[in-house]
């Protein structure tokens, strides 16, 4: 008889702390037995936490038999001025890398950074990211730079950001891959300060393909002149490699 009131069967959960450093650690095929519709367990992550860093671990095959998670590695609701670095995520079932503030989480979800991490064939079911960011209450101040995405389902996203409306989320110097027919960006509808700056797109089996406030735009040059996105100081950023 499996528990299912809640998602249970993660590799390593920080809660409820000031002060917080998991380094040099794996978890791998954790949640298996997740009975939960509600939510699912993460290799590696933090809740209601402050100064977290997660940094130079691995979390990999980590699954969900309910609707949600089951990823890598997470900085979720109340989490706080805290980092995930040098990390690798593979193969899980959600997204790499989560940054999420659920309704009624018991603080703010503010001043995050997610930086030179590699996920490699995460969001293997459902519609997640490699990295996916958002929530049902607002969150700010994330900064994502200096990651590598590599997704290879059509359900995948490189990345992925939703929910309510957040403030200050910045995208930049990342490389984003599809070798699968997947989208390469999500940007939910609401959102208003959101920005891609300096960022490498690759799809191998498919076009260029982001989905921005229900739009979809084919090319990245029509992308960044209906939007502003991958703009600076009236120039172009960003760039795509098409297929060969």
């Amino acid at each position: 008889i499996f528990y299912t009131e809640k998602h249970s069967g993660s590799g390593i959960l920080v809660e409820n702390t000031d002060g917080a450093v998991i380094e040099r650690c794996v978890a791998h095929d954790n949640g298996g037995n997740n009975g939960s519709l509600a939510g699912g367990p993460v290799g590696i992550w933090a809740h209601n936490a402050n100064r977290v860093r997660i940094q130079s671990c691995v979390s990999y095959r980590n699954r969900t038999k309910g609707s949600a998670d089951g990823g890598g590695f997470d900085l979720d609701g109340g989490v706080s001025n805290s980092v995930m670095q040098r990390n690798l995520s593979y193969d899980n079932d959600g997204p790499g890398y989560l940054v999420w503030n659920y309704r009624y989480a018991p603080r703010a979800l503010q001043h995050i950074v997610v930086r030179d991490n590699i996920s490699s064939g995460d969001a293997r079911r459902h519609v997640y990211g490699g990295i996916h960011v958002g929530g049902d209450e607002p969150i700010r101040g994330i900064e994502v730079y200096r990651n590598t995405v590599v997704t290879n389902t059509a359900e995948a996203r490189a990345v992925w950001v939703g929910g309510v409306p957040h403030g200050r989320i910045r995208f930049w110097n990342n490389v984003l891959l599809s070798s699968g027919p997947g989208v390469l960006v999500e940007i939910s509808p609401g959102q208003k300060d959101v920005v891609f700056l300096g960022n490498a797109y690759w799809s191998r089996k498919g076009p260029f393909t982001v989905l921005d406030h229900g739009t979809a735009f084919a090319s990245l040059d029509l992308w960044r002149s209906l939007t502003g996105q991958e703009m600076w100081k009236g120039r172009p950023r960003g760039v795509y490699a098409a297929r060969p």
